[in-house]
């Protein structure tokens, strides 16, 4: 209900068009991987952060459109982190995120670790997070056939559960 087009365009500007401009500035570059930093918002959702989950999004079809011109291209939608980045500076967001989203806070450690585990065998797009299957099922998103197949098996080898946890891999 808060979302305006200036503030969409504030959001979009900083992810998806920085992101467009370096796939631009590098598609002919013999690059060996192109990794954008995305959110698990955008397959959970996150209240309030249309613009943002938005913004995620298109990283996401950007790294498809890589992928389907023989670039490399890997999205990773980062569920929480507590130790870098918004999230650590405001231990009560984490906390409140993590209550929301049914969702453990990732070390980056962890991050990094999952990050290699996934160059190179990984989809266009990938999720990592840690989520509480049971608590996750309250989000609105829980009622979409994508979710429940992530519900069914997180760590299903055959390519179509874009969400792992951190340990699995």
């Amino acid at each position: 209900a808060n979302l305006t087009p200036d503030s969409c365009a504030r959001v979009l500007a900083a992810k998806a068009a920085g992101a467009w401009n370096l796939h631009c500035l590098s598609r002919d570059l013999p690059l060996d991987f192109f990794i954008l930093y995305s959110s698990a918002t955008t397959v959970l959702g996150n209240p309030g952060q249309g613009a943002y989950v938005a913004a995620n999004a298109a990283l996401e079809t950007l790294a498809a459109q890589r992928r389907s011109l023989g670039l490399p291209a890997l999205a990773v939608g980062w569920g929480p982190l507590s130790d870098v980045g918004m999230l650590a500076r405001e231990p009560a967001a984490l906390a409140s995120l993590s209550a929301l989203l049914g969702a453990e806070a990732l070390t980056s450690d962890q991050a990094l670790d999952a990050l290699e585990a996934l160059h190179g065998c990984a989809p266009a797009q990938v999720a990592v997070a840690n989520l509480d299957w049971s608590r996750a099922r309250r989000l609105p998103a829980a009622s979409s056939p994508i979710f429940g197949r992530m519900a069914q098996g997180a760590a299903a080898d055959d390519g179509e559960a874009p969400v792992f946890s951190a340990e699995a891999l």
